[in-house]
């Protein structure tokens, strides 16, 4: 057909098909090397990607309302390539679990990763396990539990497992009032029982392992006795604030040991304490002062939060602390990646922030008012915030609202345990 155009128009197709090659050829070598067209500006740009990763799998991970994909059978993560350098809007969503959304930035020529993403469960089951209880507290061990509830004669205590729920060991402490608190020493196999009474303070040693309590009170320790703990080397001794002065108290028996004091707390085997000057100080538990500062980021970060008077928690593999107080939470990496942006606030509320434990390395649990709330710690974009309900049906189907709640997330079997209403309930697993 060709031989029976014009030579003019032979040169004309000729010289387009030149230029069409000219113009479409680099564009498909920019297009194979991961390069687009940013309509928005009308430029060709380098592009990443995104990496989304979610426990349990999730049925389908969605980027920008666009791109829609569900993890493979054996696979609970998806990646993404060829996303031009901007916010992009992540959505993970799963059956009968809350979904999960986040807007994020996509950097020219790296991969944005969200590897970390819990989806929670909407309805958790709960069942009851002990009833007619006011105060419970677990040990160190996260097994052994404390139960109290106001007896005919004074408080009557309850020591169980977690692991036989059935058998439990029942004491009598004559003494009128309220538990207060509950300190476990670090084996776990002490316990110092506070009862509020009239404006009183009253203190008790509980040996879990005797089956006869002799429950003497100990009359060296009064409402002015205060950030009461137990010796991390010794059992049989606690230390305890009064008047500027940390005291060792054993049989019955108090000895001085650092002087000057404004707060203190006992931290990987060695008590850390400011002086009046705000000066961080460390002593061994003898009272030796070892060094007035210390190198130790994380040594310096825990007792900062502490002077400040916020409570310091570490993530289970110490890579970062969260510290909170009454409305707010921070949280300090000790990843060098991660220095500009340390001590970051993650969450803020007006009311009261009870309790707050570590779900994973990533996700925190708290006792906000009376909603038990579970919120990321990544704070790139809008952090994912979820409220359990506060109406619950029980195994045996009796309701229960969630008022007043005392809350306590255990690591070793990944439930929620729940004080409410004199009943203490468990959920079932939260984490996979």
């Amino acid at each position: 057909m060709l031989k029976y155009m014009k030579k003019s128009t032979r040169v004309i197709i000729l010289i387009f098909c030149v230029i069409s090659f000219f113009v479409i050829a680099p564009y498909i070598v920019l297009y194979s090397l991961g390069y687009r067209v940013d309509f928005e500006t009308f430029k060709i740009t380098a592009t990443g990607g995104i990496y989304v990763r979610a426990f349990p799998q999730a049925d389908q991970i969605t980027i920008d309302s666009k791109i829609s994909k569900k993890p493979g059978l054996f696979n609970n993560s998806v990646f993404v390539q060829s996303l031009l350098p901007k916010d992009h809007t992540v959505s993970v969503t799963k059956n009968g679990y809350y979904d999960y959304f986040k807007t994020i930035g996509v950097e020219i020529k790296e991969v944005t990763k969200l590897e970390s993403i819990l989806l929670i469960k909407k309805n958790l089951s709960f069942i009851d396990i002990i009833d007619n209880a006011s105060y419970f507290t677990v040990a160190p061990n996260n097994r052994d539990v404390i139960t109290t509830s106001k007896g005919t004669k004074g408080i009557d205590l309850q020591y169980t497992s977690l692991d036989s729920l059935s058998q439990f060991k029942k004491f009598n402490i004559s003494q009128s009032g309220v538990v207060s608190n509950i300190e476990w020493s670090d084996d776990s196999n002490k316990a110092l029982i506070e009862i509020t009474n009239l404006g009183s303070n009253f203190y008790f040693y509980f040996d879990p392992q005797k089956t006869n309590q002799n429950f003497v009170k100990l009359s060296l320790l009064d409402k002015n006795s205060t950030l009461i703990s137990f010796n991390p080397r010794d059992n049989q001794s606690i230390f305890y604030l009064e008047n500027g002065t940390i005291y060792s108290l054993k049989n019955n028996k108090a000895t001085l040991l650092i002087k000057n004091v404004v707060s203190y707390e006992v931290f990987d085997g060695n008590i850390f304490w400011t002086d009046k000057a705000g000066k961080i100080n460390k002593s061994d538990t003898a009272g030796k002062l070892l060094s007035q500062t210390t190198e130790n980021d994380r040594e310096i970060q825990y007792f900062k939060a502490i002077k400040n008077s916020y409570k310091p928690i570490f993530s289970p593999d110490n890579k970062h602390l969260a510290y909170y107080n009454n409305n707010e939470i921070y949280l300090y990496s000790f990843n060098p990646e991660d220095d500009e942006k340390n001590n970051v606030k993650i969450f803020s509320t007006k009311e009261q922030i009870k309790n707050c434990y570590w779900l994973n390395n990533d996700y925190l649990i708290l006792n906000v008012g009376d909603k038990i709330t579970i919120t990321e710690i990544d704070y790139r974009g809008e952090i994912n915030t979820i409220t359990l309900p506060q109406s619950i049906t029980l195994s045996n189907d009796k309701k229960m609202d969630i008022k007043n709640p005392t809350v306590f997330f255990n690591r070793r079997d990944n439930k929620i345990y729940i004080l409410v209403n004199d009943s203490l309930i468990a959920s079932e697993k939260v984490t996979p």
